[in-house]
């Protein structure tokens, strides 16, 4: 068999065998949700951010978002499993359940949980049904950025296709779009 054509072969038995095993994504990604609640619960952004494993190039915007979500995000925090790229490999959106709009997004190395990205007060991300990622940031009044990413199969890391300052993002939220069960985090 050409080394080509082992290697899709090798990860479809391999998801095969960790469906079998009950490594289903929402036991994969339990330590995350979990991470979401305890901060929820008791308020701790430097203990989330060691549970959730968030690295550190993400760890402003992260602690950005656990302040927001502290400040009266709370009630509106819920989670989302949705392939978006079309891999096999369900990712996690941790979003606001009024708006749509992504908090944070991980996907699975094998059946670890991996940071995609972390999204702040200042900034906004959300997803087409065709995987496109949206994000509008700003870390000034005169200072705004929009970017498209895309996650390439089997992706561990988001690669921007598209920048600009203005006319990118989506006039509405295609994030609605997807039909997404968005679950409460309690």
């Amino acid at each position: 068999m050409k080394r080509t054509a082992a290697a899709p072969l090798c990860a479809i038995l391999l998801a095969c065998l960790c469906f079998a095993c009950g490594k289903t994504p929402e036991t994969a990604y339990a330590p995350i949700i979990e991470a979401y609640e305890n901060l929820i619960r008791g308020g701790d952004a430097e203990a989330f951010m060691r549970e959730a494993g968030v690295p550190v190039e993400f760890g402003h915007q992260a602690d950005s978002s656990c302040f927001e979500i502290l400040l009266g995000g709370k009630e509106d925090l819920g989670y989302a499993i949705y392939d978006i790229n079309g891999d096999g490999v369900m990712e996690l959106m941790i979003l606001s359940r009024a708006y749509y709009d992504i908090h944070a997004l991980f996907t699975l190395r094998g059946d670890t949980p991996v940071m995609l990205g972390a999204y702040w007060s200042r900034s906004r991300c959300v997803i087409d049904t065709d995987g496109r990622l949206y994000y509008m940031g700003s870390g000034g009044a005169d200072d705004t950025i929009e970017r498209v990413y895309t996650l390439a199969p089997g992706g561990t890391s988001l690669r921007v296709t598209e920048e600009g300052e203005s006319g990118i993002f989506p006039a509405d939220n295609p994030t609605r779009r997807l039909g997404l069960t968005i679950v409460p985090i309690p």
